[in-house]
């Protein structure tokens, strides 16, 4: 019987993925394993991230394929031999056929940011700030020199992963909706998935949710739900 871990990987720790994606699949087998009914003998991780720029693969992906090419492999599953297997999810298991391209931005939308004003309490030159311009430019949007039009978007930008969360979703919601699967596992430290995890245990299917990040996430989650018994909270 299979289970299927959905993973947002870049909310993996960064000291486990500097250590290869097979760690970060055994990781993840060895916590979610004791939770497992006797019956799965399959693993398959789907691994959510910005596996698209346009259209054509990512930096990233590309990197990470060539790991991914040695999967399925064999593995010990709840003490018993067993299967994994490991995919990028680049389309929606509603609409596998169709992959959701664009799902990373190198030069995204300058983040929206504010600073404190000047004078600046550790400042050891309150009087003559060097960096007091850089807050007016940043609240103000715009540079405080005159005739000069140049904007915080002119030359600040971030990297952005789109769709993400909401693939994340969607897959939830449908594998609770439209499957025979008992249980889910998700792999995510990001908020933004709970509305699906909630949809899920709504529908009876059970969730184990794995925190990928040290002293992150149950203790500190505002959305979690106490005393269900389909929710299993777990970390690494």
């Amino acid at each position: 019987m299979n289970f299927n871990v959905l993973v947002d990987y870049d909310n993996v720790h960064d000291q486990d993925r500097r250590l290869g994606l097979s760690h970060v699949i055994s990781k993840i087998t060895a916590v979610l394993s004791p939770q497992l009914p006797t019956a799965i003998t399959r693993l398959t991780f789907r691994l959510y991230g910005g596996w698209f720029q346009d259209t054509g693969l990512s930096r990233s992906a590309q990197r990470l394929g060539a790991d991914i090419s040695a999967y399925p492999s064999t593995a010990s599953i709840n003490g018993q031999a067993g299967v994994v297997q490991v995919e990028f999810a680049r389309a929606l298991f509603a609409n596998p056929r169709s992959d959701l391209t664009h799902t990373f931005r190198p030069k995204g939308q300058a983040p929206r940011l504010s600073c404190e004003a000047a004078p600046y309490r550790k400042c050891s030159l309150a009087a003559a700030c060097p960096i007091k311009h850089i807050a007016t430019f940043i609240n103000q949007e715009q540079c405080d020199s005159s005739g000069c039009s140049v904007t915080p978007s002119d030359i600040l930008n971030k990297e952005e992963q789109k769709l993400v969360d909401t693939m994340i979703v969607s897959d939830i919601a449908y594998l609770a909706t439209r499957t025979t699967d008992p249980a889910i596992g998700v792999v995510s430290a990001d908020y933004d998935i709970w509305p699906g995890i909630v949809s899920a245990l709504a529908f009876g299917t059970s969730v184990l949710h794995v925190h990928p990040k040290p002293k992150y996430g149950i203790r500190k989650n505002r959305y979690a739900v106490p005393l269900h018994a389909k929710y299993i909270a777990l970390s690494f």
